[in-house]
């Protein structure tokens, strides 16, 4: 077997760690395996783990992308505000010649070497990879937070889902397989931890408040939507509310890792310099497996981070956690259907969820 990962965030990281570790671990003497990687170094989390890559024994080759959209092209031209790529990126015909001049050089891969394909979103990266693959390579779609739990339906040339926790997803369980959870036990987990959590230590407060970028525009443009002014306003009055209930002394607001300068600045004016926490993009779930001592309790409209250390992590800590997804109402992307699974944590753990 012959795997290829596009990873573009660190959940989608994680949980790639995950497969490759439950394979090798089922693999038989003389069995072939290996595993190359193409990430996507766009976002703090992903500049973390390409920090470390090199630690890991997981892939046979790894391949860096600055940027996984056909719009970065832009950068490549003496005018920004030329109409190139949006050009090339509208019509069909120059699509491929977008992509090619994009990735071409960067990925070359032996695209009729691989027997699967891993990947979350269809970028413009994702699309020229797919667009050379042989017939036969099977592909998968795979585990990246809470939204992936909302998609019920696959694409017509994906064969699954890979995710952590089957029975809260709402997709067909004939079609979803499960990832076997990060363990420290395991050595490649083990290594990304220590490597990650030792470099950049973090301490947790006893109540942690997971922020989100909820119209994160509303603090930098005056052009910003009714709506995105709406969600603004709404994200600081449930931190507000937070704060007021279980005291400032005792919070912490860990700010989003796509959270702009602005955005941070403006928390930290609000709230304290002590009070908004930073983990430099590592992911939150790494400080849990690590050992260090957990919050109390977790507050969140609706992060990923607020739960994936329990459904994904092999490890006992227990973890109060609160999702105010039902005072944050906007007909919005997953929201709608994001209580649907949040209840079923909740019947599941009823002492550690609550929602509000």
């Amino acid at each position: 077997m012959h795997w290829l990962f596009i990873c573009s965030t660190g959940l989608q990281f994680l949980s790639a760690v995950a497969m490759i570790e439950e394979q090798q671990q089922k693999m038989k003497e003389g069995d072939l395996f290996d595993v190359d990687l193409v990430l996507i170094r766009r976002r703090r989390e992903t500049l973390r783990i390409a920090e470390v890559l090199d630690r890991l024994e997981c892939f046979r080759e790894t391949y860096i992308l600055e940027s996984e959209s056909i719009s970065s092209l832009k950068h490549l031209l003496k005018n920004p505000e030329n109409a190139l790529p949006r050009l090339l990126k509208r019509f069909s015909l120059t699509q491929h010649l977008a992509r090619k001049i994009q990735f071409g050089s960067s990925l070359s891969l032996d695209f009729e070497r691989y027997t699967d394909f891993f990947a979350v979103n269809r970028s413009d990266a994702c699309l020229w990879i797919l667009s050379h693959l042989s017939d036969t390579c099977r592909i998968h779609h795979f585990e990246d937070g809470i939204g992936t739990y909302t998609n019920n339906k696959l694409l017509p040339e994906e064969r699954d889902f890979y995710l952590f926790d089957p029975e809260l997803s709402t997709c067909d369980p004939n079609k979803v397989k499960r990832i076997k959870r990060l363990s420290f036990e395991n050595r490649a987990t083990r290594t990304l931890v220590r490597a990650l959590c030792s470099k950049y230590p973090a301490k947790f407060p006893p109540v942690l408040y997971v922020d989100q970028y909820w119209g994160a525009n509303a603090l930098r443009s005056s052009h910003a939507s009714d709506l995105q002014r709406a969600m603004w306003n709404k994200r600081i009055e449930l931190i507000d509310a937070v704060v007021r209930e279980e005291g400032i002394g005792r919070c912490g607001i860990l700010i989003h890792p796509a959270s702009k300068p602005d955005e941070v600045q403006f928390l930290r004016e609000r709230y304290g310099e002590e009070a908004v926490l930073d983990l430099n993009g590592v992911p939150l779930e790494m400080y849990f497996l690590s050992g260090e001592h957990c919050p109390e309790k977790i507050y969140t409209v609706s992060s990923s981070a607020a739960f994936y250390w329990k459904i994904a992590c092999d490890i006992q800590a227990k973890v109060k956690m609160v999702f105010l997804v039902h005072s944050f109402q906007f007909d919005y992307r997953g929201l709608t259907t994001m209580p649907t699974i949040l209840e079923k944590l909740r019947q599941r753990y009823p002492d550690l969820v609550e929602i509000r």
